[in-house]
């Protein structure tokens, strides 16, 4: 070919000058470019304002329920003057309304944004504490002991489903994170309501308990309404028409799917592995005062104390070690306290089974909601955490209920607390014997 004409040249200027001409810089500062614009810096503010007022609301409302820990035994025994069987009764009842509890809200939270969730089931806790000394009859108490157990247990699934959905992948942290405010508040809420037990009497502390709870009201409606003004960009997206239609028909739509099946297997194990410290905690009051303590407040605080400093250690750690390795460790650490228990009837023994109980805590019911949200995606997210937690309530009510026959039936704690290490110990076998999550392939993917 020939050389290039002029033609040709004075082409290829004119579009090497258009081209300069339209990204020619700017005149002025900022080294003659634009400088980018900035929005405005109070929207930072708010988020970390937001943040805080979570974080605050879960402190709060477990201050409240770490407090009817030491409130409802005394109560029942005290005021009501029943048998001590009553106790675990009135816990069978809250855990009856925490199943109902996360059930709907596992249904409500495929569409609606955990805050939303949030609001009426704090509602229905405050009123619950408002209205229960009202009427000093057993009938009275456990009607609203299931209302209670609808509001916190739905309440629990929806910051904990918060949680997991903004962790960005890192479950393990998130959970250990979302605890440390759950846990600082039971560990202060029993000795809180023993000292409140001395000064206005157990009746009045209901009313007492109530009032952090109604302040948890106020800040979950505040972040509801920054919610909804802000739902186009927040991690969980709330459509609008989510929030309009009728609760009753969605609830119908997903009637059949209120369960998640993915979960289940990992809920059983948690049943078994929580048996000893759900039943342990309604009686630990009165178990105190027969080994010669003069408070069980303490215990508490050492149990709550020992689960966050665990979890907050080792919140790097857990999305690395197996969760079976994690489940049988924590299942073995509650099937030594449990014998404990039953067979050293001492107040040392007494701590020593409430650490071993906060490490059964701190490490198999993170590991175990691990396995139960491993194969959910964002929509089912929330109906698995519910699922999962539902063996919560399920075995605290089914243990406390147990073991508060036992007790009365025997005269004595030893039997029950016996009867609740081999519910542990069932649990450890599940978990080894589960295809595909035995000890070996746990150590074998740690070591790999």
């Amino acid at each position: 070919m020939g050389r290039p004409g002029r033609e040709h040249h004075t082409a290829r200027g004119r579009i090497l000058a258009s081209h300069a001409r339209q990204h020619r810089p700017r005149s002025g500062g900022h080294g003659g470019c634009v400088p980018p614009r900035r929005g405005p810096r109070r929207p930072c503010v708010l988020v970390s304002v937001a943040a805080s007022a979570r974080v605050l609301s879960v402190f709060l409302v477990f201050l409240a329920l770490g407090g009817l820990t030491t409130t409802v035994p005394r109560y029942v025994i005290g005021v009501l003057d029943v048998p001590i069987g009553a106790v675990g009764i009135a816990a069978l009842a809250t855990g009856i309304g925490g199943v109902l509890g996360r059930l709907v809200s596992g249904v409500l939270l495929r569409r609606w944004h955990p805050s939303v969730v949030a609001l009426p089931a704090v509602c229905l806790a405050a009123l619950s504490l408002l209205v229960t000394a009202v009427v000093p009859e057993l009938w009275w108490l456990l009607l609203w002991r299931v209302v209670q157990g609808l509001g916190t247990g739905a309440f629990h699934t929806a910051v904990f489903t918060r949680a997991i959905g903004e962790g960005g992948g890192r479950t393990g942290r998130a959970i250990a994170f979302a605890s440390v405010p759950l846990f600082a508040g039971t560990a202060l809420g029993p000795s809180a309501a023993e000292l409140l037990t001395r000064f206005v009497g157990v009746s009045w502390t209901w009313s007492v308990l109530a009032i952090p709870v109604l302040v948890v009201v106020v800040l979950t409606a505040l972040q509801r309404h920054e919610t909804l003004a802000a739902s186009s960009s927040a991690p969980f997206v709330v459509a609008q028409s989510a929030i309009e239609a009728g609760m009753w028909r969605r609830l119908g739509s997903h009637a059949t799917r209120m369960v998640h099946r993915g979960a289940v297997p990992a809920g059983a194990c948690w049943v078994l592995l929580s048996a000893a410290w759900g039943g342990a905690q309604a009686f630990l009051p009165l178990y105190a005062l027969d080994v010669g303590m003069s408070a069980s407040g303490p215990l508490f605080l050492t149990f709550s104390t020992v689960v966050v400093l665990v979890r907050i250690g080792g919140a790097g750690l857990f999305d690395r070690v197996p969760e079976t390795l994690q489940a049988i460790v924590g299942g073995a650490c509650a099937l030594a306290g449990a014998g404990l228990l039953a067979f050293v009837p001492s107040p040392p023994a007494v701590y020593v089974a409430v650490v071993l109980f906060a490490l059964n805590t701190a490490l198999g019911f993170g590991a175990l909601m691990r396995t139960a949200t491993a194969g959910a995606d964002a929509a089912e997210r929330g109906s698995a955490v519910s699922t999962f937690n539902l063996s919560f309530d399920i075995g605290v009510a089914l243990s406390t209920a147990g073991l508060g026959i036992v007790v009365q039936a025997t005269g004595g704690f030893a039997a029950a607390f016996a009867i609740a290490g081999g519910c542990a110990l069932a649990g450890v076998l599940i978990v080894l014997v589960l295809p595909g999550r035995g000890l070996r392939r746990a150590l074998a993917s740690q070591s790999s």
